[in-house]
């Protein structure tokens, strides 16, 4: 995102989307039908909620099945990996 754009976002509230081509436009046509959205700013933050929600939990699987292997035998560590991922939550809510 430019600077112009979060300044728009910050002052108005808004962003632009450009969609002058054929192939966003169809896009965002299937975007309104998948999400039952009653307008086309609601449709793209159902989708933005949708996938930043789907990457949060690949990362932490991600995390979870790399760093679990090394620490299989260990009973605590289910534990000590949610202490981790609530930290970080915390965290990300804190920024």
């Amino acid at each position: 995102m430019s600077g112009s754009e979060l300044k728009e976002l910050e002052k108005y509230g808004r962003i632009t989307l450009y969609a002058a081509q054929k192939e966003r436009k169809e896009l965002l046509k299937k975007l309104l039908k998948c999400t039952n959205a009653n307008n086309l700013s609601e449709a793209v933050f159902q989708a933005l909620s949708f996938y930043v929600e789907l990457a949060d939990k690949k990362f932490k699987n991600n995390l979870l099945t790399r760093s679990k292997g090394m620490w299989a035998d260990n009973p605590e560590i289910d534990q000590a990996l949610n202490e981790l991922a609530q930290g970080w939550e915390e965290w990300r809510n804190k920024s």
